[in-house]
């Protein structure tokens, strides 16, 4: 289901960062000059999807947000 709405609205799905967070990005790699409205659309998309599999009776917690401005992705084993 995530692969399906990341490819339709041209956003970039990053692997699982913990448990069972994750993030996306548009505009990256190539740059996209409606990358604001291709992370809206999605994420309207995937909320409406979460929300019909919550009113089959699938319990599940989630929460999303929108960050806009430069895109900074660090990788390293090092505790903060």
């Amino acid at each position: 289901m995530l692969d399906e709405i990341c490819d339709r609205h041209n956003v970039y799905k990053i692997e699982h960062i913990m448990n069972d967070t994750f993030v996306m990005t548009s505009g990256l790699p190539g740059r996209s000059e409606s990358h604001a409205a291709e992370m809206a659309n999605s994420t309207s998309e995937l909320m409406s999807r979460l929300t019909n599999f919550a009113s089959q009776g699938v319990q599940m917690h989630f929460k999303m947000g929108i960050h806009t401005g430069t895109n900074l992705i660090a990788s390293g084993s090092h505790p903060l």
